[in-house]
C-alpha cells in the first residue's frame, strides 16, 4: 500500500463493493479533469462482506465492464474494502526515522502492536512528536485480500498502481472542494444499502474509523437493472424508519464515545458529512439535523461535473476522490 510518484497523469479509479462496481476516469488527478464514469450492479452473493465468493463470476462481469467502459490496459487505482481495513493512531520511539517507520512496524506487529489479522499490508503517516514519542497513523489490511483484488484487476487486463481506503478518498474530494478545515472534528458517515462506515477527521487527518453492517434483511433489496438502476427496497416504510433510527442510535453512540473516552468530555464532533448510495440518505440527514446540535452537510450531484458538464452523482464521489490521488506507483 506504499505509494510513489508517477509520471502518468491519467487516473482510472475503481471500486468493487458487495453490490456494485464503479469507475471514474480523469485526464489528470484534478477535479476539473473528470472525463467519464460508470457502474455495474452485482448479483447478490458474488461479493459478501468484502470477500470474493464467486471469483469466476466476478471476473467475467469485470471483463465485460472493462470492455464496455473502454479502459483496457489502463493504470487503475482501487479501494480496499472497509470490512478489513484498520485505522489506528500509535506511538513509536523518536529514534525511529521517518523513512524507517514501515520497516519498524513490521518488527513490532504481534508484540507491542496487535492487528486482527496476520501478514498485513501497511501504510503509515507521521503525525509529529508528542510526549517524547512519535505519533503515527497506521493503516492496515490483510495482504492476501489486497493481493486478491489486485490479481483480479490484472486478470481483467488492468494495471493496478495504487490502493487506498474510502475514507481518505472521500476526504480528498471534500478537501478539493474547500469544505474542510483544521479546527473542526468531522464525522464522515458513508451509508450504502448494506453497510455504514464512520470515520472521524481532525486537523485534516483520520483518527478513528468503524465499519458497521446495517441490521436489515438484505433480501428486501431488489436488483432492478445490473447496468444502472441499482436496488430498490421491497419491504415496508416502517422497516426503513426503524433502520434510520438504528443509524441515528449508532451515530450517537460513536459521538458520545469520542467525546467521553477520546477527549475526556472536553471536545466533541462539530460537523457531520453524510454520503454514499443509500436511497434514503436525505431521510437520514433530516433525522440527524433534528437529533444532533451540530452542522450536518451533504455533497450533491452538482458539486462534481465532467469536462463535458455532466453532473456526477454523489454515489460516485468516493471514486472521484480516489481519482484525485496524486501518488501512485509507476508500473509502466
Amino acid at each position: 500500500m506504499a505509494l510513489f510518484p508517477s509520471k502518468k497523469q491519467a487516473r482510472t479509479a475503481i471500486i468493487i463493493k458487495d453490490h456494485v462496481i464503479r469507475f471514474v476516469h480523469a485526464k489528470r488527478p484534478e477535479l476539473t479533469a473528470i472525463h467519464s464514469f460508470g457502474e455495474r450492479y452485482l448479483p447478490q452473493g458474488v461479493v459478501r462482506d468484502g470477500k470474493i465468493l464467486e471469483p469466476d463470476t466476478l471476473e467475467a462481469i469485470l471483463q465485460q465492464c472493462v470492455h464496455e467502459w473502454g479502459i483496457k490496459k489502463h493504470h487503475v487505482q482501487f479501494i480496499v474494502p472497509n470490512d478489513y481495513t484498520v485505522l489506528r493512531k500509535e506511538q513509536v520511539p523518536l529514534t525511529v526515522k521517518k523513512d524507517e517507520l514501515k520497516g519498524y512496524l513490521y518488527t513490532v506487529i504481534g508484540a507491542s502492536i496487535h492487528l486482527p489479522f496476520d501478514e498485513p499490508a501497511l501504510d503509515v503517516h507521521d503525525l509529529g512528536e508528542r510526549d517524547g514519542q512519535r505519533d503515527i497513523l497506521l493503516i492496515a489490511a490483510p495482504e492476501n485480500m489486497v493481493q486478491q483484488f489486485s490479481d483480479l484487476l490484472e486478470t481483467a487486463k488492468l494495471k493496478p498502481n495504487a490502493a487506498d481506503i474510502s475514507a481518505l478518498s472521500y476526504y480528498r474530494l471534500f478537501h478539493e472542494l474547500d469544505r474542510d478545515n483544521k479546527s473542526d472534528h468531522f464525522l464522515f458517515v458513508q451509508l450504502d444499502i448494506l453497510k455504514m462506515n464512520i470515520t472521524i477527521f481532525h486537523d485534516q487527518k483520520p483518527i478513528f474509523m468503524r465499519n458497521i453492517k446495517l441490521s436489515i434483511d438484505e433480501d428486501q433489496w431488489k436488483l432492478i437493472n445490473e447496468a444502472s438502476e441499482g436496488s430498490v427496497w421491497q419491504g415496508t416504510e416502517a422497516e426503513i424508519n426503524g433502520q434510520v433510527q438504528d443509524i441515528i442510535t449508532e451515530l450517537e453512540r460513536i459521538m458520545n464515545f469520542y467525546r467521553s473516552t477520546v477527549h475526556q468530555g472536553n471536545l466533541g464532533i462539530t460537523k457531520m458529512l453524510l454520503t454514499g448510495d443509500y436511497p434514503y440518505l436525505e431521510k437520514v440527514a433530516t433525522s440527524c439535523k433534528q437529533t444532533f446540535d451540530i452542522s450536518v452537510e451533504m455533497l450533491h450531484d452538482k458539486d462534481v461535473e465532467t469536462i463535458n458538464g455532466e453532473q456526477v452523482p454523489i454515489r460516485f464521489h468516493e471514486v472521484v476522490g480516489l481519482a484525485l490521488k496524486k501518488e501512485v506507483y509507476d508500473v509502466s
